[in-house]
């Protein structure tokens, strides 16, 4: 017995030492900080289905899209480089070698082919990757191509036949991809479409090999120029792409001194709040069921193995696991939270604080803040929803969701706007919720900004904001601060891969805090599968009474049942209706009424020697905004103008690839290439669910009022970027227009006219215009009524009593802004729900 304890007392330390954060320490110049293993880069593909004869139509097509161009920059002075695109020179402080390298770059030479595979295999819907395994198959053989290609697929040269795919020369293959992406088949141009995205992201984000970062300089923020010879591995985990279009990674370290400084106080109870934290989190997928129970058990919570007693309660548990092979544990407590992000930790704060014991259950593991490298691949990769590639069935929209301790909250862009008064008013009147009009709310709303030290001041602008804000100023259209929970001096492009600097105040260094203060306990890597039910016997009216969850340890058959009085979903607007349905729910709203806030972009280019200085991926994402198009004073239905974060892989996906010189091309005006974004409070809404394997189903069409106003606010995004002196400007069609104002003509309003009604007619066409959504809400909506409404006013499923929703799928329609401080406050209200639910239930 003794040994048995010795042995998961060092099972503990090791559980400890994995989640524990670094505290702070006087950093020398010789020391380095960790990087966790997942987001290092360097993992291998993800497992692909395909034969040989279809990877060597995907490589063929992989190499096309990212072609080995032997361009000579050595004659052309400080690497510049004479070019098509729009008759302009590219100038960049390259070096001619970095410059030729990057041209002579192919997809197969940073084994993108493998990662594209395995992207396709593991995330597209399966109407997709049908589509996709059939064209790679019919590219495969002689008469597929002919029937894919047509004329393209014959040998120009006698004796005349025809070819594979792969046997195509490198033009030949282009004009096939430029045929699909334009073509009247919609199939075509959504394959195209996925192609290009996997393929491009892959390319343009991939980390060749572990990153280990160098030495602190004086605490200071440091950045690493890539100076090596492109055609060779980095050793610090770089891209070879990336020193040729200008990119450059923050080196960064655990400075304490540059943490919280807008906070005092936090500043000097920062380790403590830090290692608190930590202490309360439980990696479920990787802890043994003896060192589980023990954890637990200290913590408070009361553990055992009779997981019988709650099997029938789960309504699909014969489907999973046979009753006499079910293994797990049972864990009691009174509230059960599931999902860690906006909604479920504001929620889990307010119980554990009242004195209630409280689980909180993520899907996602955990990152520590001086564990996190910022490289886009391997961070999207692990701290996003399918790496970042969650499309909608038609592939119209790319959904960014967040898969990680802390949610949205932890890769957000720091905006905190409060619920407009419009979107209150109609919430109050239209949908007859009288408490978004109360000062309860406004309390609420309060009490959120304070705990977020929310503010919206900014010292220094980064260089789309400073471009937005330059152009509303010539042109005369207001133009606003964003408050942001961050610091006023916080400058910082890359939060959208975690805040290494805890200066940003997400979920994880405010809500969960105080929820672990309070003695709740997270499990990481522990998947919700089902609300527990059981027949109601009580008073409600209500057919179903919630015990608790069930979970899933990591992809282990290790089952936990968490008993629990009142139960509180918060998994997102995405996970939340087909984990209700899992559970046995049949309200017909559940998973309706899903609002995206559709996004496109429009881009200017700024040479070097223009101002505002600076580079696109630097400095704070979000600090500026315009409500030009939002048309808050009439329908209250329009799009706000703001700036995106961009990095390489990102800008791949969104920038129109016309061919590969083209493209690369694109690629090396990076870093000074403005985007503004169109972003829309649509009043059409999808729909979400899951497959029986659990893959979403996602199906959106934008409606013709949101495409309305989506393409105002792209119009004002234009007419801002060249007031701003933007020399050529674009959409993110996919016709890759540039339009490039003559300097001395006389008719240059005439011009830009003729530009914006070619753009106003092209959007929208099939798949013509990207779409991307940072923001999904409204698919379990509040309301009054079952008949309309998924939840009762206090966030209360209309079928089961004491099982709540706490997260933005309440939403009663789109708030039509950044929807983070909106979903906390309106969590902290259904907290107050709860409380009196478990209040009463004594």
């Amino acid at each position: 017995m003794l040994q048995q304890i010795e042995r998961i007392g060092l099972e503990m330390e090791k559980q400890k030492a994995s989640n524990k954060s670094l505290t702070a320490p006087s950093i020398s110049a010789d020391s380095e900080y960790r990087c966790h293993p997942a987001l290092r880069g360097g993992q291998p593909p993800l497992p692909n289905k395909f034969t040989a004869s279809q990877m060597e139509s995907l490589t063929a097509i992989c190499n096309t899209f990212v072609p080995s161009l032997h361009m000579s920059a050595s004659a052309a002075p400080n690497g510049t480089l004479s070019t098509g695109f729009g008759q302009k020179e590219i100038r960049k402080k390259s070096s001619c070698d970095e410059i030729e390298s990057f041209y002579r770059l192919s997809a197969s030479d940073l084994e993108v082919p493998a990662q594209a595979a395995g992207m396709l295999c593991a995330w597209t819907k399966p109407m997709q990757f049908f589509l996709v395994s059939l064209v790679l198959w019919l590219l495969a053989t002689r008469l597929g191509t002919f029937i894919l290609c047509g004329r393209a697929s014959m040998r120009r040269k006698a004796p005349y036949y025809l070819e594979r795919f792969a046997m195509l020369p490198c033009a030949q293959r282009e004009k096939v991809l430029q045929s699909w992406s334009k073509s009247v088949f919609w199939r075509l141009q959504m394959l195209f479409k996925l192609l290009k995205c996997y393929i491009l992201f892959a390319f343009y984000s991939k980390v060749v090999c572990p990153i280990y970062p160098q030495h602190v300089t004086n605490g200071e923020m440091q950045h690493i120029n890539s100076s090596d010879s492109l055609m060779e591995v980095d050793k610090n985990g770089h891209n070879p792409s990336w020193a040729a279009i200008g990119y450059t990674l923050p080196h960064l370290r655990a400075d304490h001194d540059r943490q919280h400084k807008f906070s005092t106080h936090l500043q000097h109870q920062n380790v403590h709040h830090f290692d608190q934290l930590h202490n309360k989190i439980i990696n479920a997928n990787t802890a043994t069921e003896e060192m589980l129970q023990m954890l637990l058990h200290s913590a408070g919570f009361s553990v055992s193995e009779d997981v019988s007693r709650l099997w029938k309660h789960w309504i699909n548990g014969k489907s999973f696991v046979d009753q006499e092979k079910l293994q797990g544990i049972v864990i009691r407590c009174d509230v059960v939270v599931v999902g860690s992000g906006c909604g479920g930790s504001v929620i889990a704060a307010l119980l554990a604080q009242e004195g209630y014991k409280v689980v909180i259950v993520e899907k996602g593991d955990n990152y520590n803040r001086q564990d996190l490298p910022l490289l886009e691949g391997p961070s999207m990769g692990a701290m996003y929803e399918q790496s970042g590639a969650l499309t909608t069935e038609d592939g119209g929209v790319i959904l960014l969701a967040a898969s990680t301790l802390g949610g949205g909250s932890e890769i957000n862009w720091s905006a905190s706007f409060r619920t407009p008064p419009h979107v209150l008013q109609e919430w109050s009147q239209k949908y007859q919720l009288k408490q978004f009009e109360s000062t309860e709310y406004q309390m609420a709303m309060d009490k959120v900004c304070q705990r977020l030290g929310v503010q919206n001041k900014v010292q220094h602008e980064s260089f789309q904001n400073a471009v937005l804000r330059k152009g509303c100023e010539n042109l005369g259209y207001d133009c606003h601060n964003i408050p942001r929970n961050t610091s006023s001096d916080h400058y910082c492009g890359w939060c959208c891969f975690g805040c290494p600097s805890g200066q940003k105040q997400s979920t994880t260094e405010t809500w969960l805090h105080d929820a672990v203060a309070a003695n709740a306990v997270i499990l990481t890597g522990c998947k919700a599968e089902a609300a527990l039910l059981s027949p109601n016997k009580g008073p409600s009216g209500k057919a179903r009474q919630a015990k608790g969850v069930v979970a899933r340890a990591g992809r282990s058959s290790k089952m936990i049942f968490i008993e629990s009085r009142a139960t509180v979903v918060a998994c997102g607007s995405l996970f939340t209706p087909p984990l209700l349905k899992k559970s046995g729910l049949k309200n017909a709203n559940i998973g309706r009424n899903l609002h995206l806030h559709p996004v496109q972009l429009v881009w200017g280019y700024f040479p070097e020697e223009l101002e505002p200085k600076g580079k696109s991926y630097e400095g704070g994402i979000m600090t500026a905004v315009s409500r030009i198009a939002a048309d808050w004073d009439k329908s209250g239905y329009g799009a706000l103008l703001e700036t995106p974060s961009v990095h390489p892989g990102v800008f791949a996906v969104a920038t129109p690839w016309c061919s590969g010189l083209d493209f690369k091309e694109r690629m090396r005006r990076f870093p000074r290439i403005a985007h503004l974004i169109s972003l829309t409070r649509d009043c059409g809404g999808g729909t979400v669910d899951a497959s029986s394997d659990g893959k979403l189903i996602i199906n959106y069409t934008i409606s013709e009022k949101d495409k309305e106003s989506s393409t105002q606010g792209a119009v004002h995004g234009l007419k801002l970027l060249l007031a701003a002196g933007a020399e050529m400007i674009g959409t993110a069609n996919i016709d890759g227009e540039i339009f490039i104002p003559k300097d001395q003509s006389d008719c240059i309003t005439d011009q830009i006219d003729h530009y914006l009604k070619r753009v106003r007619g092209g959007m929208f066409k099939k798949l013509s215009t990207p779409l991307m959504s940072a923001h999904q809400m409204g698919s379990c909506r509040m309301g009054v009524d079952a008949k309309t409404s998924a939840v009762d006013p206090g966030g209360e499923t209309w079928e089961a009593n004491g099982l709540f929703v706490g997260d933005a799928s309440v939403f009663p329609s789109a708030v039509g802004v950044n929807p983070m401080i909106t979903v906390q406050s309106v969590a902290l209200c259904i907290g107050q729900s709860v409380l009196r639910f478990l209040q009463k239930d004594i």
